[in-house]
């Protein structure tokens, strides 16, 4: 038996979710989508961020992954999916922009499409309880702006095993 667990698996989690830790309402979640591309045309070492009313206040991006290789997706708020299909949108994003178009119709797919959810914390959000402590995506840190999360994944991991050291020297683990 542990003493403490920390909880560092993803904005899924099952864990979150059973000790409350994240609010999986739709209002606090932001699906993303993306698909990688090779041969795309005109493409430099830049990302590329494309406004579309659709998808507001969120975007369309292509980040470059080396020659002429992309990354190219969006990202929508939760509450705005149940009244669209993510993939016949993210190809029509592609086909109503003509920047974008020119740059993707002769690509070639590298895969799959993938999606996954980007959870936010609420002010009423919590990241522990007794002896559990929460870090990255499992307790919402990610950047409701940008959807970013990495740099608050390693941030709140480093600072969660600094409170657990605490505890375990303390041999106090119920105010975690």
């Amino acid at each position: 038996e542990s003493k403490i667990v920390i909880l560092a698996n993803g904005a899924n989690s099952y864990l979150s979710r059973k000790y409350n830790f994240l609010n999986f309402s739709p209002e606090h979640c932001v699906i993303a989508l993306e698909e990688r591309f090779d041969n795309v045309k005109n493409l430099d070492d830049h990302m590329e961020l494309y406004y579309a009313k659709e998808i507001l206040p969120f975007y369309f991006w292509i980040f470059p992954e080396g020659k002429n290789r992309a990354n190219v997706g969006f990202a929508i708020l939760g509450n705005q999916i149940n009244k669209k299909n993510l993939v016949s949108l993210f190809y029509r994003l592609i086909k109503n922009n003509r920047v974008i178009s020119e740059k993707i119709n002769s690509a070639s797919s590298l895969g799959k499409i993938k999606s996954w959810p980007i959870r936010f914390k609420t002010k009423h959000s919590k990241t522990f309880d007794n002896g559990i402590l929460a870090a990255g995506d499992a307790a919402g840190f990610a950047n409701p702006l940008t959807g970013e999360g990495i740099y608050y994944a390693l941030e709140s991991g480093k600072l969660v095993a600094l409170t657990a050291l605490d505890g375990l020297k303390r041999k106090d683990y119920s105010k975690l």
